[in-house]
């Protein structure tokens, strides 16, 4: 029989890696549910879409709720720059006698 710690010291794996339980559990049903939210909604932030799954009695971490909104691809879409004109000015013209401007 080997101990743990000289297992992972063999195989050369960290202690974390070894022990990390996945993050993913439980997931699901949060995840469809904020992609439900997020169809109609597309100008909204994961922090809007978390108000509005709070007020729906479902309470998710911040982390959590940024997590699961990044890897599910939702983004708010960047709105496009307006093309402005290019102002040149062009300098005031010194009056050469009274009453000119």
């Amino acid at each position: 029989m080997i101990s743990e710690r000289r297992a992972r010291a063999i195989v050369g794996i960290n202690r974390l890696t070894f022990r990390d339980q996945s993050k993913t559990r439980g997931d699901s049903a949060l995840r469809e549910r904020l992609k439900a939210l997020a169809e109609p909604w597309r100008g909204f932030g994961y922090r809007c879409l978390g108000v509005m799954l709070e007020r729906r009695a479902i309470v998710a971490n911040r982390k959590k709720l940024f997590r699961i909104y990044t890897e599910g691809g939702l983004k708010v879409r960047s709105r496009r720059k307006k093309n402005r004109s290019e102002g040149r000015s062009v300098p005031m013209l010194v009056p050469t006698r009274p009453d000119e401007r």
